[in-house]
């Protein structure tokens, strides 16, 4: 059975679309293994609505069980954006990660000037 979340609107078409139709892959050549991102239709429509909620300057937040592609989603859209209008640092953190760790990877990406 279908469920209302399997479709979306068209509004070229003005009528309800399966995902299954957006999704596609084309292997570019020399691209790097860990940079390849398959699209799903569950991936489809969290990146839609992750799209609506960056284009509105609002959060995002995903959560779920290791390893269903909380990591992939945010990577490959941060791929996408503008570096001119958006700065991306990306830090790996865990239990052990205290605010004075925090604060020293978020500087050691900075310029200084004086």
């Amino acid at each position: 059975a279908e469920l209302v979340l399997d479709y979306f609107w068209d509004p070229k078409q003005a009528a309800f679309e399966h995902w299954n139709l957006r999704t596609s892959f084309a292997l570019v050549p020399d691209m790097h293994f860990q940079t390849i991102f398959i699209n799903t239709p569950a991936t489809l429509r969290l990146s839609f609505l992750q799209g609506l909620l960056v284009a509105e300057k609002r959060a995002v937040m995903y959560v779920g069980f290791a390893g269903t592609g909380k990591t992939a989603l945010v990577k490959d859209k941060l791929r996408s954006v503008d570096q001119e209008v958006l700065s991306v640092i990306e830090m790996d953190l865990n239990f052990a990660t205290d605010s004075l760790m925090l604060q020293e990877t978020m500087e050691s990406g900075l310029e200084q000037k004086s």
